[in-house]
């Protein structure tokens, strides 16, 4: 088990610009700063976030959108996209040489999964890794609506999403973990409607598989030790340093805030 301590940050409720911010400015002070995260956080409203590669206007109805004040912001991993509100949603910020080897970003997917089957078996969820999904050829559209290789599954229905983003030597993970249909909601507001109801086909909730729901903060208990466990590594409860926070305003009004970077897919 390595020495250096990760650090494990519990927030609460927040905007989905600053979420993705935060995300992007630990990320970018990772490598100066020499610290990990495990990151959960929660969304003051429902929300959709998308892969930095999504062509917004033709995935969603952004005007809808906008009457129901659903937010669309786009985080600077990739992946399809997620509907927020009514799952579990984390960020894991590490250095490469922590899975090893690095053999790239689907053998990433396959150890943080490997956690969170850990962690659910701790509530009598027996999960796996889809180990032999192909490719589907088709960009990404809800990240839910098609399991690919190393996702967790129950059965052949897709319980928890990742998406990354690698620079130098560290990367940001994102995922969600599905909680409850509450997320159903949102599904008419994606443009395709075969991808919507492959969205809901293809997945499955946590309170689909549970006679109860555990708490936010059993469950984040629960995976935080399997990460320690998976991973080799010591986590400890900790805060966002000032330089982060000053980051991650900076990046929340000049870039997750505004249009130019929501709704225009990046090169």
């Amino acid at each position: 088990m390595t020495t250096t301590p990760w650090r494990l940050i519990v927030d609460g409720r927040g905007d989905a610009a600053w979420n993705m911010a935060f995300d992007e400015a630990t990320l970018q002070r990772a490598s100066q700063d020499n610290v990990a995260t495990l990151r959960f956080f929660d969304w003051d409203r429902p929300a959709i976030t998308i892969g930095y590669a999504i062509d917004a206007p033709a995935s969603l109805f952004l005007g809808e959108c906008e009457r129901r004040g659903v937010p669309v912001v786009r985080r600077v991993t990739g992946g399809g996209m997620v509907v927020h509100g009514s799952d579990l949603t984390y960020a894991i910020t590490f250095p490469r040489r922590a899975i090893a080897p690095d053999e790239g970003l689907i053998e990433t997917y396959r150890t943080i999964n490997r956690a969170f089957a850990k962690a659910l078996q701790r509530f009598g969820v027996e999960s796996a890794l889809l180990e032999n999904a192909a490719a589907s050829g088709r960009p990404a559209g809800a990240c839910f609506a098609r399991p690919t290789r190393y996702d967790l599954v129950v059965g052949d229905r897709k319980l928890v999403g990742n998406a990354q983003r690698r620079r130098g030597q560290w990367l940001l993970n994102h995922g969600s973990m599905l909680l409850d249909d509450g997320y159903r909601e949102l599904l008419p507001l994606l443009r395709d409607e075969a991808e919507a109801a492959a969205f809901a086909e293809n997945s499955v909730t946590l309170s689909s598989l549970v006679s109860r729901v555990p708490s936010r903060d059993a469950l984040i208990e629960a995976i935080a030790d399997a990460v320690g466990t998976v991973l080799g590594v010591r986590l400890e409860p900790a805060s966002a340093t000032n330089g982060e926070l000053a980051l991650a305003d900076e990046l929340a009004a000049g870039k997750y805030a505004r249009q130019a970077w929501n709704l225009h897919a990046a090169a």
